[in-house]
């Protein structure tokens, strides 16, 4: 289980279901279906800018790193005395607006419902792949030189010693099994079908979304991987 000593409850993410309503094989559905995903896109975008940002101390949870996290050259072990853990304060993720374009024409056509397709497949990758970096796979990569301060370790940890050395990669995303293009018709259930797609991928960002925002914790990261320059000065013994 994480370690989360002083990391505020993760909420409940909102959205991503919507109301059941009837589905239409019309011109206006195909807009709005298209803006619905194009702006699930943007969100993916926004959290991916907020990781390649690098993750700051105040993203990180009080406590959040166990000795495991650390790589292999790493040596901690048990102090008397524990710095106060500092709570979290997330950088929000700023998911920009979405500009309105203007003179774009809908149809029905199969070539229309084949573009909402692959925007809603795009915007399931995407999602499902941010997904994989926030469950486990971030890397000391994806942490900012000194972001991990004293009062980051665990309760009675320390380190004892840290030589030098570089950072590992940052993650990427992996994404299972791929996310199919599937059957793309003239019909009801085509646009039913994308708009499920790009439903699993909304729930999924808003799920990472939710995360980042309520402070990262060592579950979050791969195990060996926080290294020398992740480390506060005062822990660089």
């Amino acid at each position: 289980m994480p370690f989360r000593e002083s990391c505020r409850p993760l909420a409940s993410p909102r959205g991503g279901r919507g109301k059941k309503g009837k589905i239409t094989l019309t011109s206006r559905q195909a807009r709005i279906d298209q803006r619905i995903f194009s702006a699930g896109v943007l969100r993916a975008n926004a959290i991916d800018a907020w990781l390649k940002a690098g993750v700051q101390t105040r993203d990180l949870c009080g406590g959040a790193f166990a000795g495991t996290a650390f790589a292999s050259s790493i040596t901690t072990g048990a102090t008397g005395v524990q710095p106060p853990l500092g709570p979290p304060n997330p950088r929000p993720v700023i998911v920009p607006k979405r500009k309105q374009k203007t003179g774009v024409s809908f149809s029905t056509s199969r070539a229309q419902l084949l573009i909402n397709r692959r925007v809603a497949v795009a915007l399931k990758k995407r999602a499902l792949a941010l997904e994989a970096r926030v469950t486990g796979r971030l890397t000391g990569g994806d942490l900012d030189d000194e972001a991990v301060t004293p009062d980051k370790l665990r309760s009675g940890l320390t380190v004892l010693r840290a030589p030098a050395g570089a950072k590992p990669k940052a993650s990427t995303g992996v994404t299972g099994k791929p996310v199919k293009l599937g059957t793309v018709r003239r019909d009801v259930a085509t646009v039913r079908e994308s708009q499920q797609i790009a439903a699993d991928g909304i729930r999924a960002l808003n799920r990472v979304r939710a995360r980042v925002e309520a402070g990262l914790s060592g579950a979050n990261f791969a195990a060996g991987t926080v290294s020398f320059p992740n480390l506060a000065l005062s822990l660089r013994r």
